[in-house]
């Protein structure tokens, strides 16, 4: 029997499994069997709660509110292997997603308890061997390790692999998220995700109601399956309706690393050269300003050496908040201009970001360069390109100051 339940929308009896928003159950079906897999002839007890099907006011994923078999820990039991027919179109897509060179791939695929499964037995006959070159010696295989609750714990090393199948498991599986993160953690930056569930879009299209079952969690459609498979940080190439719209298909890849050595490097080389720069003028000059209490001059003070940073008498700044206080780690004053004017060094040097051209003009035009100002006792630096830089002040006459 089944019906629809259209009034007091939040049940209560059980949040999200993704995002833990409320559910909104809409179909109830009576006498449902608890399992249509990994049948037992000696099991001839049957789950009298009925099927539940909810969808969440959040992010739109419509799950059951039943607990799932047991047995979706053990994956997938293809026993009857595949057809003739989806073997050539595996082959195909196999190709296509993993390239020509697919037999020096390393493979893992979720939902397999074994290395004998359909799918990884197509790799097999690819030329992908079993273990892999260059690699820890590991078998291509699905077995995952379970710890308690919905969390997983792989058998493999993390960014290990260069691509991982889950195909029509992850909507067994009641927290997708978590076996989501780890396909993510066991492939290697720029590693290949090719996930398949089942089209709920064309269950509702057709009014395929005999597609519900307890063994299935979720029902995805290519919104609520994209936006989960894109939460864990994969980024996606394609989702697509396949195998006539019945199934959903995700390529999706893990974002490489962007701080590799070389970009490291450039960090580090940076900083050497701009206080190097900066310490030279400090043993030149011995009293020096910084002008501006940015975070940018905050961190460079802090960088330099004790006996450097006793060259700095002051710092700077027109924000009257900071004025008063103490650099922090450093404990140089920060004064204002008018206290500055009592305190007049040989050189400031202008750190502010992508304000040191603007401070720069306004202590040129502000204060009067050259004309009896303070300024004009003082070498004016700014930063460029993680090098001191002197400023060039010219007076009406068109010579320097």
């Amino acid at each position: 029997m089944h019906t629809s339940i259209q009034f007091d929308p939040y049940v209560g009896k059980r949040n999200c499994r993704i995002c833990r928003g409320k559910l909104y159950e809409f179909l109830k079906y009576e006498g449902v069997p608890r399992r249509v897999q990994h049948l037992n002839a000696t099991d001839v007890h049957d789950d009298r709660n009925p099927l539940l099907i909810a969808e969440c006011e959040e992010c739109n994923t419509v799950q059951t509110m039943n607990d799932p078999p047991s047995y979706w820990k053990h994956g997938n039991r293809r026993s009857g292997g595949i057809s003739a027919k989806m073997m050539e179109y595996r082959k195909r897509q196999f190709t296509k997603i993993f390239g020509k060179d697919i037999e020096k791939r390393a493979f893992v695929e979720y939902g397999e308890t074994t290395h004998l499964g359909p799918h990884l037995s197509i790799l097999r006959k690819m030329g992908v061997k079993e273990r892999v070159k260059g690699m820890p010696p590991q078998e291509i295989t699905g077995a995952l390790t379970y710890s308690p609750g919905p969390t997983f714990s792989p058998s493999w090393p993390h960014h290990h692999y260069d691509a991982a199948l889950c195909l029509s498991y992850l909507e067994h599986v009641p927290d997708p998220k978590a076996l989501l993160q780890n396909m993510k953690k066991a492939l290697k930056p720029g590693g290949i995700a090719l996930i398949e569930v089942p089209n709920f879009e064309m269950m509702k299209k057709e009014g395929m109601w005999a597609e519900f079952m307890k063994d299935h969690v979720f029902y995805f459609t290519q919104e609520t399956i994209h936006a989960l498979v894109k939460s864990v940080g994969f980024v996606i190439k394609s989702c697509n309706e396949t195998w006539d719209d019945y199934i959903i298909t995700i390529e999706a890849y893990k974002r490489p690393l962007h701080t590799n050595y070389l970009e490291i490097d450039k960090f580090d080389i940076g900083k050497e050269k701009l206080l190097r720069s900066i310490e030279g003028k400090l043993e030149l000059y011995q009293d020096v300003a910084i002008w501006g209490a940015s975070h940018q001059a905050m961190m460079i003070v802090s960088q330099l050496s004790k006996k450097m940073q006793e060259h700095v008498k002051c710092v700077v700044d027109d924000n009257e908040e900071k004025q008063g206080n103490l650099s922090p780690g450093t404990n140089i004053p920060i004064v204002s201009r008018k206290t500055y004017k009592t305190m007049i060094t040989s050189a400031i040097i202008v750190i502010a970001g992508s304000y040191s051209s603007e401070i720069v003009n306004s202590i040129i035009q502000g204060e009067g360069y050259g004309e009896c100002g303070f300024e004009m006792l003082a070498k004016l630096f700014t930063i460029e390109d993680n090098e001191v830089k002197e400023v060039e002040i010219w007076n009406d006459k068109g010579t320097g100051i």
